[in-house]
C-alpha cells in the first residue's frame, strides 16, 4: 500500500543524474517529486504545479542559474502569492560566504552540499516543511547594518519555527523593544553599527528597559578579549566572531533557547498551579464574562444581517446581492452559539478549536461588512491592501467574529470621525496583518498586558474602555491559532511625535 504524499517538491538540476538522485531520497522519505532541468523550465512547472511545497535549486546551470531562478520565483507577478513565497533550498557542490550571501539576499532558506546529499537532504526538507514545534512561537530580534548578516540568521532560525524581527541598527531596535513590550524571546545584535552600537543597546536593553532576564547574544568582527570581557559586564549572554556558519551559531544558541523553553515550561506549570487553585465562583464568573463577550461579537454580525435586511425591504430582487453575506453571517452565528454551548472557547486554559485554510482578504472584507454600520455612523474608511491567495491557518468562525471584528471595532471606537483605517498583510512563512488607524491610541500599560505572555487583564483600568473586554478573549485565541500580537500606541511612545495605534498579528501560513 502506497504511504500518502507529505507533499509535492520541485527538484531543479541540469544533470540528470543528480535529479535521479534527489528524487530516490525524497520519495523515499514519502515525498511526491517533480523535475526541471533549468531555470526557464522550473518557473513553467511552477505555474502549473501550485501544490509545490519546496523547491530545490541546483546554483550553476545553464540558460538561467540556481540566483536568477530564485530571483525570478520571488518577483514573478504570474506566480501566487504562496508559490513566490515558497521555502527555496539551494545545492551546491562549492558552498562559499559570497554564495550564501547572494542566495539569502535572493530569499533562500538554506544550502545543501551536494557530498552530503544523502546524509542531509531528507532532514534539512523535513525542518523546513515541519519546523520543531518546541520553538514555534519564540521570537528573536536581529539586529545588523549588514542585510545579509541578518538574513543569514533570519533564515536559520526560521527553519526551526522561530519568528524573526529586523532592525538595521541599535536604535531601531531599542525602538522596537520600547514600543512592543514583551514580544521578544531572544536578541542577537552586531556590535559595530552605524547610530547606536551594541554595546549601547546592550546598557540601555538591561538598564532603561530593565530586561534582565532576555538572552542577548553579540555578533562582532572583532576577536578583542578586553571588548568582549566589557561586554559581559555590560550584560550580554553571549558572543560569536564573525563570519560564522550557520551551524555553528546554531549551537551557541541552542543552549539559550533551551533556558528559554524550559522559562516556559515552568511558567505553564506555574499557571497551571494558579488555575487548579482557582474556586468554583471564579471560574463561573470568568466563563459568564466571556459568554458575555461572545455575545457581543454575535450582536454585531446581527445587527448587520438587521442592516442588510432593511436595505433589502420589500425589494426581493435586492435579496440576491446580499443572500451569500446573511448566509455567511447567519453560519458563523451558528458555529460561535455551538461553541458557547459545548464550552470551546468560553471555558478556562488552553482553547483547542480545529484549525484549517482561510483567505485573509476575504476575512478582512467580511468582518468589515459585519461592521458596515459603525462605520458609517462615524463617516470611517477601510483601506484594504491585501495580495490575493494570501491563506492564514486559523479557525475561520472566531477569526472573523472574534478577532478581526474586535480588532476593527476597537480601531472605529478610539478614532475620529471621518479618518481611515488601514489594513495591510506582509506575506511570508508567517504572515503579518498589520491593522492601522489614527485615533488617540492606548497606554504602554495596556499594550505590556496585551502582548506580555499570559499576563491577566484584569484590574487594568483601561480594559473596560476597550471593546467589550473582547481582546482577552482575543488574546486567547491568537494563542489557539499559534501566533503572536504585537500592539504600538502613540500613548505607548511616552508623547513621542505619533498618533495612532497598529496593531499587527503574525499567524501561521496556511500554504
Amino acid at each position: 500500500m502506497m504511504m500518502k504524499s507529505k507533499g509535492k517538491i520541485l527538484v531543479v538540476d541540469d544533470s540528470k543524474v543528480m535529479r535521479s538522485i534527489v528524487r530516490m531520497l525524497l520519495e523515499n522519505g514519502d515525498y511526491e517529486v517533480c523535475e526541471a532541468g533549468d531555470g526557464k523550465e522550473a518557473l513553467k512547472q511552477l505555474l502549473l504545479n501550485h501544490d509545490v511545497k519546496l523547491v530545490t535549486l541546483d546554483v550553476d546551470m545553464p540558460v538561467m542559474n540556481g540566483f536568477e531562478t530564485c530571483k525570478h520565483i520571488r518577483m514573478n507577478k504570474e506566480l501566487p502569492a504562496k508559490i513566490k513565497s515558497l521555502p527555496v533550498l539551494f545545492v551546491t557542490s562549492f558552498d562559499s560566504l559570497e554564495d550564501r550571501r547572494k542566495g539569502f539576499e535572493l530569499g533562500a532558506s538554506d544550502f545543501l552540499i551536494k557530498e552530503s546529499l544523502e546524509k542531509d537532504m531528507l532532514s534539512a526538507v523535513n525542518r523546513l516543511l515541519n519546523p520543531n514545534e518546541n520553538l514555534i512561537g519564540l521570537s528573536a530580534l536581529i539586529v545588523d547594518d549588514s542585510i545579509f548578516a541578518r538574513k543569514i540568521v533570519a533564515h536559520a532560525l526560521n527553519g526551526y519555527g522561530v519568528i524573526t524581527t529586523e532592525a538595521e541598527d541599535g536604535q531601531k531596535a531599542y525602538d522596537l523593544l520600547r514600543q512592543s513590550a514583551g514580544s521578544f524571546d531572544l536578541i542577537i545584535t552586531d556590535l559595530d553599527m552605524p547610530v547606536m552600537n551594541g554595546m549601547e543597546l546592550t546598557h540601555k536593553v538591561r538598564n532603561e528597559l530593565e530586561m534582565r532576564e532576555i538572552p542577548l547574544l553579540i555578533l562582532s568582527g572583532t576577536g578583542d578579549k578586553v571588548t568582549q570581557i566589557e561586554l559581559f559586564k555590560a550584560g550580554i549572554t553571549d558572543y560569536l566572531t564573525k563570519p560564522f556558519i550557520k551551524e555553528e551559531l546554531l549551537g551557541r544558541l541552542k543552549a539559550h533557547i533551551d533556558v528559554i523553553m524550559y522559562q516556559r515550561h515552568i511558567h505553564a506549570l506555574e499557571q497551571e498551579l494558579k488555575l487548579a487553585q482557582s474556586n468554583h465562583f471564579r471560574a463561573a464568573s470568568e466563563s459568564a464574562d466571556l459568554r458575555h463577550i461572545l455575545c457581543s461579537d454575535i450582536a454585531n454580525s446581527t445587527r448587520a444581517m438587521n442592516a442588510m435586511l432593511e436595505t433589502i425591504g420589500d425589494n426581493e430582487e435586492r435579496f440576491g446581492i446580499f443572500r451569500e453575506d446573511l448566509n455567511r453571517i447567519n453560519a458563523h452565528n451558528m458555529t460561535l452559539l455551538n461553541y458557547v454551548a459545548e464550552d470551546k472557547i468560553v471555558k478556562t486554559g488552553n482553547i483547542e478549536l480545529p484549525l484549517d485554510a482561510c483567505d485573509l482578504k476575504a476575512a478582512v472584507k467580511e468582518a468589515v461588512t459585519i461592521l458596515d454600520t459603525p462605520l458609517n455612523a462615524k463617516e470611517m474608511n477601510v483601506n484594504i491592501n491585501i495580495e490575493e491567495g494570501i491563506l492564514v491557518l486559523v479557525e475561520d468562525t472566531t477569526f472573523v467574529n472574534c478577532v478581526l471584528n474586535n480588532l476593527i471595532a476597537n480601531a472605529i471606537r478610539f478614532s475620529p470621525y471621518g479618518s481611515n483605517i488601514d489594513i495591510s498583510a506582509t506575506p511570508g512563512k508567517y504572515i503579518e496583518l498589520s491593522i492601522r488607524d489614527y485615533g488617540s491610541g492606548i497606554s504602554r500599560k495596556t499594550v505590556t498586558a496585551l502582548t506580555g505572555a499570559h499576563k491577566n487583564l484584569k484590574g487594568i483600568g483601561e480594559e473596560k474602555e476597550l471593546h467589550g473586554g473582547g481582546l482577552s478573549i482575543m488574546k486567547k485565541l491568537i494563542s489557539a491559532y499559534g501566533g503572536r500580537i504585537t500592539i504600538k500606541s502613540a500613548n505607548a511612545l511616552s508623547g513621542k511625535n505619533a498618533n495612532g495605534t497598529e496593531i499587527i498579528l503574525k499567524l501561521e501560513s496556511a500554504i
